[in-house]
């Protein structure tokens, strides 16, 4: 049995990629999925994950991303925050993508209704502020 949240080159391998369809171009791609599990707080969750990206040379199929959360809805994280750092490592090394985020979304309780991270990478010297800032929000 794979060992999800130690065995990164395990997770990775469970991401595929396609080309992007020209590399000259400046795009965003965003995929949204489930990740089913537990937190360090215990009982089960849902937590909405969100990828947006402008590619490089290659674009995540979304195939392999729903087969990855899959994967990782198994893995028990110590916190919101660590699980969006993995996914942000783990989508970072396989696509490297010229600009990535990764949101993470988790409704909760009455006490703590909403639980919210947002973590965030580019590659050195690139910049395209106008491209995203005319992104729209996604819904909730």
């Amino acid at each position: 049995m794979t060992n999800w949240k130690n065995d990164a080159q395990a997770r990775r391998q469970l991401l595929t990629v396609g080309q992007a369809p020209d590399v000259r171009l400046e795009a965003v791609s965003s995929l949204v999925g489930r990740l089913v599990g537990r937190m360090a707080a215990g009982g089960s969750s849902e937590t909405k994950v969100v990828l947006r990206y402008v590619p490089h040379r290659d674009i995540l199929t979304p195939e392999s991303l729903a087969d990855y959360l899959a994967a990782l809805g198994g893995v028990s994280w110590s916190s919101l925050e660590e699980a969006a750092v993995v996914v942000l490592g783990d989508v970072n090394d396989q696509v490297v993508p010229r600009w990535l985020r990764v949101r993470l979304l988790q409704l909760g309780d009455d006490q703590v209704s909403r639980h919210d991270v947002v973590v965030e990478d580019r590659q050195p010297n690139w910049d395209n502020s106008a491209l995203l800032s005319r992104l729209p929000p996604l819904d909730d």
